[in-house]
């Protein structure tokens, strides 16, 4: 794998710095870049399929109230009082961002994509419903093209990722992957915060 040349410098973030060491120095350089794409996919899909499912038996006017959530490993400090929506609207941006360094990248081209915590800021300029819609629209979109080019891709190109650093296509697929269970995790909390009494088939629409 390549990697950057120069001191080892942290990301100006808002995330603890041992945190941060971690992500740099054992989360990406040993975890992500073992893990199998074929996992990292079942992890996308499954928590994808969670958040849809947590989100979707919340009413929409719910959607909006924004929640402070406990201090949580990986979750930038920056992030624990948004929204169901903002959270689904930074989901839907990072996601796209992502597959498409990893289609790039798996294809032996430059991705030339910066991703940036500002890029993938929830903006809550979109209605509640369409961003709960959009996302879950978006989830499977470009997955079965990213597979078939991992399965025989032997590139090492990297993209710069925000918090771990130069990031393989297949490391980008680890931290897809583990992203969107992170935010379950936030979701979850969410709903916690939220103090409402939902039944099981209760939906959001």
């Amino acid at each position: 794998m390549k990697t950057s040349k120069g001191p080892f410098v942290l990301p100006d973030l808002a995330l603890p710095w041992h945190q941060q060491l971690v992500m740099r120095l054992y989360l990406g350089p040993f975890v992500a870049s073992s893990s199998e794409f074929s996992r990292s996919r079942r992890i996308y899909e499954t928590y994808s399929q969670k958040i849809i499912d947590l989100a979707g038996e919340i009413p929409f006017e719910l959607h909006t109230v924004p929640v402070l959530v406990p201090a949580q490993a990986g979750l930038l400090d920056d992030t624990r009082y948004w929204s169901i929506a903002q959270t689904l609207e930074h989901l839907l941006k990072l996601d796209q961002l992502a597959k498409q360094i990893i289609i790039k990248l798996a294809s032996d081209r430059p991705a030339n994509i910066l991703v940036t915590p500002a890029l993938v800021a929830p903006e809550g300029k979109s209605e509640a419903r369409k961003i709960f819609e959009d996302y879950r629209a978006f989830v499977p979109v470009m997955l079965d093209e990213m597979d078939e080019l991992l399965r025989h891709s032997e590139s090492e190109l990297t993209e710069n990722h925000p918090l771990f650093g130069p990031f393989t296509a297949r490391q980008w697929y680890w931290s897809l992957a583990s992203r969107t269970s992170l935010r379950y995790r936030q979701l979850q909390n969410i709903r916690k915060g939220l103090n409402i009494n939902l039944s099981p088939k209760s939906p959001g629409v």
